[in-house]
């Protein structure tokens, strides 16, 4: 009778043995399953587009450069304002690949809430959006129309 209980306590021994690998030492590299170390990371879902596919517009900018005269778009945070003559220092958030706005005196300054504002109506930290063209020099959008948009309406710089 004493050989039954010997006999189970060796099989299941042998048992948890044989699942942990048959070894009490820690394993020198962490396994892996096979099919999750083949698997190629994907890139993230755009929304309303399909899973991994790169944006028109980050494909396309990197394609063809702007030009001279060239009609573009600027999305940016208002960093420094000069007034002679009408000038914007950006940092750059998308679209076109300058970090100054020109402001000629024809342009067309709004706010995001609605209505014109004149250009020192424009603060440090604001975001804007301007259209218009690459200048002659190629190194900045002289704007037809901006649209700003205060981070913290009402907000006073250096406040």
């Amino acid at each position: 009778m004493r050989i039954v209980p010997a006999f189970l306590a060796l099989a299941c021994a042998a048992a948890v043995l044989s699942a942990c690998g048959g070894s009490s030492s820690p394993a020198s590299t962490p396994t892996q399953p096979a099919a999750a170390a083949s698997v190629a990371p994907t890139a993230p879902a755009i929304a309303g587009g399909t899973p991994g596919a790169v944006p028109t517009s980050a494909a396309t900018s990197a394609i063809t450069p702007v030009q001279p005269g060239d009609q573009v778009e600027l999305i940016g945070i208002v960093g420094t304002l000069s007034s002679n003559p009408d000038a914007i220092e950006v940092t750059r958030l998308s679209g076109a690949p300058v970090n100054r706005v020109d402001v000629p005196s024809t342009a067309v300054i709004r706010s995001a809430t609605g209505g014109r504002i004149a250009f020192d109506g424009i603060r440090t930290s604001d975001r804007i959006i301007a259209d218009g063209h690459i200048s002659d020099r190629g190194d900045a959008l002289v704007a037809d129309d901006i649209t700003v948009s205060a981070v913290v309406p009402g907000a006073q710089p250096g406040g």
